[in-house]
C-alpha cells in the first residue's frame, strides 16, 4: 500500500472518530454522495479532496486504484470494507 493510502485511511479513520466514533457503513456512506449504493470515482475523489485537499491528481489515482481493484468505476462496499 503506498504512503498516500496509508495516509488517507488514517486520515478518514481519524475524521470519522471525531465526528462520534468510527462506524465504517457510516463513513461509506459519506463518501457515496448520491446514496446510490456505491461510490463513483468521482465521488471518491471529491471526499478525498474535501478531507486531503493537497492530494494530486496522480495520489488521487493511486486511492483510487486501492479501493477500486476491478477497476469498474465504482467502489462497491466490500471493496471498500477490504
Amino acid at each position: 500500500m503506498s504512503d498516500i493510502a496509508v495516509k488517507t485511511l488514517v486520515t478518514i479513520r481519524e475524521k470519522a472518530e471525531a465526528d462520534g466514533g468510527f462506524n465504517l457503513k457510516r463513513a461509506f456512506a459519506q463518501f457515496d454522495v448520491d446514496g446510490d449504493g456505491s461510490i463513483s470515482h468521482e465521488e471518491l475523489t471529491t471526499v478525498l479532496l474535501s478531507i486531503i485537499p493537497e492530494l494530486a491528481y496522480d495520489q488521487i489515482l493511486a486511492v483510487i486504484d486501492m479501493f477500486d481493484p476491478n477497476h469498474d468505476g465504482d467502489v462497491a462496499y466490500v471493496e471498500f470494507a477490504h
